[in-house]
């Protein structure tokens, strides 16, 4: 929360011993492009890596896209994916997944899909624009990034 953290820059600081930074909110994206990574440098052209709700394709490849649909069940076709990353995150109370921003807000209540180059980033935004909503359009155009509450 607030007071707990300094940014000086590029580096950030904890104020507090008790404070815990937990990275678990971008680990599976980071580990997506790091596998794609090593896929490439042993000679793989294309493909993708999907680590549940975490996907990157890279090379001439192509991946059919679907979305939860909470309201009707099961999914719905949504796009095709080519080189590119795509995350989705799902943000409730009653689950795991939950998130809260510095100011102590709640994210929304949704599935929040992000499309972008590289999945560390995908999966990141996807709990800042459940947190900032449109407050967060500057990174995602920063990013190279797109996003979807569904």
């Amino acid at each position: 929360g607030p007071g707990h953290w300094r940014c000086d820059g590029t580096r950030l600081h904890k104020l507090h011993d008790a404070v815990q930074l937990d990275l678990g909110g971008i680990a599976k994206g980071y580990a997506v492009d790091r596998a794609v990574l090593a896929m490439r440098r042993a000679g793989c052209a294309s493909g993708w890596v999907n680590a549940g709700g975490d996907v990157r394709v890279f090379g001439e490849a192509a991946l059919p896209l679907s979305l939860r649909d909470e309201h009707a069940g099961g999914v719905r076709p949504f796009a095709t994916l080519a080189d590119g990353a795509f995350a989705t995150s799902h943000f409730d109370r009653r689950t795991r997944s939950q998130a809260v921003g510095i100011d102590g807000s709640q994210p929304v209540r949704a599935h929040v899909s992000v499309a972008a180059p590289e999945c560390l980033w995908a999966d990141a935004l996807t709990k800042l624009i459940a947190l900032s909503g449109d407050t967060a359009d500057p990174l995602l155009a920063r990013y190279n990034a797109q996003a979807w509450l569904h």
